[in-house]
């Protein structure tokens, strides 16, 4: 139960996860409920994050499902902040 809990597909279960947040905490800030949603957009980035370092250990054997999540979260950065306008997902997105 361990192994499966620290696998590649709990990454990419952690980044749906993630962009399900991101998504959330747009709404409320579109909402103006930003103080609300700065918790969402946290748990994402850490979630995202997670899920990053999940899916990257067993890279070796699924190079795909890494890139996919990779992929995933520089859109999401690049996507945000042109919504946001915080340069730090920028920044995050190149790293």
């Amino acid at each position: 139960m361990g192994r499966d809990l620290f696998s590649g597909e709990s990454g990419v279960a952690l980044a749906v996860l993630a962009v399900v947040l991101a998504a959330v905490a747009d709404r409320l800030r579109s909402r103006r409920l930003w103080n609300h949603g700065v918790f969402h957009a946290v748990a994402a980035a850490l979630s995202m994050a997670g899920a990053l370092v999940l899916v990257g250990i067993p890279c070796v054997d699924s190079p795909l499902r890494a890139t996919v999540v990779g992929i995933v979260a520089t859109i999401a950065c690049l996507l945000l902040d042109r919504r946001w306008s915080m340069p730090i997902l920028v920044k995050s997105a190149h790293v």
